[in-house]
Formats: C-alpha cells, structure tokens, sequence
C-alpha cells in the first residue's frame, strides 16, 4: 500500500487519489486494459485481434458535457478528495449507465492495487453490522495514537495480501505481453470496482439502495467459481465432520467464518482443509490437483504470515494462531502420516499461551473458549504419539492447563471435547506417569511413594467421572467411552503382559467389557464419532478377541465413509499392525513405536 493510501485523512475518511487516465480515448474495453486504441468503430482492431467485446460510450452523451447542477454528473477527477455526499448523489442521478461505468473502470484503475483492501474492509464492515455477536471487532490490536482504525484494520490485511497482489500483478504483465489472450470478461472489473467505491465512499447504504448499474456485484471478491464450491464443501461437509455436534451452534463456522472474511490467509487456509476433505472423500485425480494447487498456495501465504509475526510487521498474533489450528486439522482431513500436524503443534503452543494470556480482549468469550478447547484437544490427543521414553511430549503450559481447567468446572461442552474435557486434562499426567515406568534414569527410581498416591488419585478421578447433565444421549454415551479408554490408558501404564498381575488382569478386562457395552449404544454413523479415534485406538490396542476386533474394523470402516477424515482411516491400519504383535506387547503405550516402525506418524485429533 501506498505512503499515501495511508496518510490518515484529515476528514475522516479515506482520501483517495486521483485517476491516472494513461488513455482518455477509445473504447472501454482498451482503456480498462490500459491499450492504445485505434477507435475504429464499432469494433477496434485489438478486440478484434483478441476477440473480446469492444464497448464504447453512449453516443447520446459527449464525453466532455458541462455540468449541470443536480442533472448530469461531471466525469473530470476532482481536485479534491469526494464528500459523502457528492458520491451520493452521482449515484443517484439518472444518467446512461455506460457513462457510469466509464467512470467507474476509471476509478478502479486509480485504485490500483488498494482494491484489495478496500474490498476486504467493506467485507469486515458488513459482517460486523449484520451480526454484532460475531468476534470481528475483537480481531485486531489497537492502532497507535494518531491512526485511525480504519487505515490500521486495512494494515492487518496487508500481509496476507501481498503475494496474491504481486500475483495478480504478474498475470495481467503475461496478459498484456499476449495478445492472444482472453482478457477477464469487462462486467467482472465493474463489478468489483462498483464494490470497491461503494465501501470506501458510500458505507452500507450503497449495498441496500439499487445501483444503476445492472450488474450484481459479486459478495467475495476475489473468489472464483471453484473457490465458492469449496466454501459450500467446508460448510456443508468439512465444519460438520470437524465439529462432533455436541452443541447447537458449530465454531468451525459461526466463530472461523467470520475471520475468514477478516483475513484472506484464514480463508485460503480454510479452503485449502475443505478441498483436502473433498478429495479423501472423491478419491478423483481433479481432486487431488485442486487439493494440493490450494495446500501449496496456503502454506506460502502462511510462512508470509508467520515471517511478519517473527519480524514484528504484524504485531497481532490471532491471524498466525488461528491459521496454525486450521493447519493442524488440515493434516487430520488429508489423513497425513508424515507426523508434519505434530510440528504446527508445537509451534502454536507458545502463540495460544501468548493470545489467550497477554491478549485477551481480542477475543470475545465464545471464540476464546474455542481457541483453547481446539489447541488443548488437539495437543492432549496427539501426546499419545510421543515416545514415552524419551521426554514428556507435548505437555501444556501452566497457563493453558489452569484456563482448560477452569472451562471443565464450569461443565463446558464443545464440539472437540464434548463433555469429556476434565478427562483429557488427565492424560498429561498419565503421559508423566508411564514416562517414569519407562524412563532408563529416573529420581526417586520408580516405584515411589508417591507414584501409589499419584496412581490412586487418578483412577478415583476417572471412575467419579460424570458427564454433564445439559450433554445429549449420544454425547453422554462417548463421554463413558473416553471414561473406559482413558482407564485404559492408566492400567496399561503399569505394563502389560504379566499373568501374575490378576488383579490388573481382571480390571483390563471389566474396563474393555464396559467400554464395548457403550460403542454398542452409540451408532457408527453418529456425528459424535469424529472425536472418537483416540479412545478407539486405545480401546483397540487393549482388545485380544478377535470378534471384537471385527467390530472395530467395521465402526472404523463406516465412521471413514461416513465423516471422510484421513486420519480415521489411519488409525485402522494402525490397529492392524498393533494386533499383529505379541499379546504381551499391545497396548496403547506401543503406538509410538508401530508408528515408527511402520512410518504412520499420525494424530487421533
């Protein structure tokens, strides 16, 4: 942007420069392709040549008529930067639309690369008026003094648009070097750049009176045909299988859709997670190219955003955060096994700690409690990939484990978690638990004293476990499960295979008996199963009978074609390679070294 595009203006408003007429002659088509135009009528001899339609002005007005109080509008750019009010009234006048598109293309041709922008901003402001629950104008830190809000909010957009900007760039250079090529049909750029005047100079009110103009301006700038199909994919397929329908209302639209109008990286993140889904689901070659066109144009947007933040050109942290988040669940959809979710992991946690600690009031309540149940969620549930030998994994801060803490006892249900966060909040010190077992040094060696007590108080936290009542059928139903599996999880820390531990024998198998009398209640098809992949891999990894192993197969086999996330089939062929062990051998505490072994590096988030 500019130096001057960000002048703050001194009226209130922001001033725009002049036109750059570089043609005053000829048909529009060449003038808004910036073409020297040899104005042979009613074809010129470059439309011809490029088979494009060749507009001219309407032949009923001259180009330089004289002004005409409250008649005729003058199309000469004025010294000044346009009042409210004269804006309103050029487009209230009844006048040829030719001459009013005319103007407009010679607008958007000053505008130049704050198009963008501008578009964007009008999108916030929208979104903003029409729902004021939605957590926009949380999104952005407070501008310096002497910048006016509306200058600092188009900043943050900055960083994200200038790679596509410098693109879009380059492509109208090999247009023009080309003549061959088909230019964008004419009624696109007016479109957008009636857009674009109306947000920067008219407010809302344009987007409710009709326009003169018979073009219907388009509600996304910037979004092709093939980006709309992939936003009604992540609305209607990708947000459901992300969120377990524990609640009402899904955050994966009504908190992240919003900030995806906000933020051109969140959107094109967001569409690149909804075109991986769509080609789990198709298994089509097409869907694959798109799929990874989109992955590869949004990890470049993202390694911007991130270089911005390190380099402080973007102080804000909510853009990266949440990008990152959305990536971790993009690797989930692709069904990644590369262990790369694992690396967005560990880099978010200090961006959340930072955000939900330092920067609170950028987030209204809603999206704050979702910001910590899908980064608390999705590090607790991946812990169970990490060696347990080697270290303690991905733990939490103190301070996200204090604020995940405080959401459990107010009986918080979320679409990750359900009503089965406090369970999840056990897992680290499970983790810890079994990483002393397991260690080759460890001070006091293990057992201790303390080990007793710390065992105790987590079996009798577990088995008090009781969902909350405001929870549905199903959600109650999968909070047992987790109850069984994370039991699971605690007894297998104290190894597995020794026939002489009766009473650890006996309560394995009370605990998988009471946890296969809960799957049998829950449908396989139910929405709820898409936070199950972890409790089954535990619950599998546990299982000798064959028949129920067969019953894994199939859920697992109907939750893939049912939900469509990669991962859920992941953990299938984990499981397979788990019952191909010894039986002295399976457990879920030897998931990290199948993954290994077999190069599955997968997360169960």
């Amino acid at each position: 942007m500019s130096a001057q595009a960000t002048q703050p203006p001194s009226t209130g408003t922001r001033a725009r420069r002049k036109p750059i007429l570089r043609v005053k002659t000829g048909c529009f088509t060449c003038r808004n392709r910036k073409k020297k135009c040899d104005e042979t009528r009613p074809v010129c001899s470059g439309c011809r040549r490029n088979k494009i339609q060749c507009r001219w002005p309407s032949p009923q007005l001259p180009l330089q008529s004289p002004p005409i109080a409250n008649d005729s509008p003058s199309l000469e750019p004025p010294a000044q930067s346009p009042t409210l009010d004269s804006h309103k009234g050029r487009f209230s006048q009844s006048f040829d639309v030719d001459m009013g598109i005319e103007e407009v293309l010679e607008d958007s041709l000053a505008l130049d690369a704050d198009h963008e922008y501008v578009d964007s901003d009008l999108l916030r402001l929208q979104s903003s008026s029409s729902a004021q629950d939605l957590p926009l104008q949380f999104c952005f830190v407070a501008p310096a003094t002497g910048v006016s809000v509306a200058d600092h909010d188009l900043d943050q957009l900055d960083y994200g648009l200038a790679d596509e900007t410098q693109t879009e760039v380059q492509a109208i250079q090999s247009f023009e070097e080309d003549e061959t090529i088909e230019d964008p049909p004419i009624q696109d750029s007016v479109s957008n750049a009636l857009i674009s005047l109306s947000g920067a100079h008219l407010g809302q009110r344009a987007l409710i009176e009709p326009s003169p103009s018979p073009v219907n301006p388009s509600i996304l700038p910037g979004l092709d045909a093939q980006a709309f199909e992939l936003m009604g994919h992540y609305l209607d397929r990708t947000a459901v299988s992300m969120g377990n329908g524990s609640t009402t209302a899904n955050p994966f639209i009504v908190q992240l859709i919003p900030l995806s109008f906000a933020n051109p990286i969140v959107r094109e993140l967001m569409l690149s997670q909804s075109a991986s889904h769509r080609a789990v689901l198709d298994a089509g070659d097409q869907s694959e190219v798109i799929a990874h066109t989109y992955y590869t144009k949004s990890i470049r947007l993202f390694r911007k955003a991130v270089n911005d933040y390190l380099t402080g050109t973007e102080s804000n942290p909510l853009w990266v955060t949440i990008g990152a988040l959305i990536m971790c669940f993009t690797e989930t959809a692709k069904g990644d096994t590369n262990g790369v979710i694992f690396d967005h992991i560990q880099a978010v946690g200090p961006l959340v700690t930072d955000l939900l600690t330092k920067l609170p009031h950028l987030l209204p309540d809603g999206l704050r409690a979702f910001v910590t149940e899908y980064y608390v969620y999705t590090a607790i549930i991946s812990m169970i990939s990490t060696d347990p030998s080697a270290g303690t994994g991905l733990l939490l801060s103190p301070d996200l484990e204090h604020k995940a803490q405080s959401l459990a006892e107010s009986g918080y249900v979320g679409q990750l978690c359900g009503s089965w966060l406090s369970l999840l909040l056990l897992i680290p010190r499970i983790f810890d638990f079994g990483h002393r077992r397991v260690a080759a040094s460890v001070d006091p060696p293990f057992p201790a004293a303390d080990d007793f007590l710390n065992f105790g108080s987590l079996q009798f936290e577990i088995t008090s476990f009781v969902p909350s009542p405001s929870a549905s059928s199903e959600v109650t139903i999968c909070g047992y499960i987790f109850q069984q599996a994370v039991h699971l999880y605690l007894l297998t820390a104290l190894g597995v295979g020794d026939e002489r531990q009766v009473t650890q024998q006996l309560g394995l198998e009370h605990t998988l008996a009471s946890a296969f009398l809960y799957l049998e209640q829950l449908p396989a098809s139910a929405r709820i199963n898409t936070s199950m992949c972890w409790a089954l891999a535990v619950i599998g990894s546990c299982t000798r009978d064959e028949e129920r192993r067969e019953l894994l197969r199939q859920r697992l086999q109907t939750m893939f074609l049912t939900i469509g996330l990669g991962n859920i089939s992941s953990t299938l062929s984990l499981l397979e390679h788990i019952w191909m062990r010894p039986q002295r051998e399976q457990s879920p505490w030897i998931i990290c070294q199948i993954m290994y072994e077999h190069e599955i590096w997968i997360s169960f988030a």
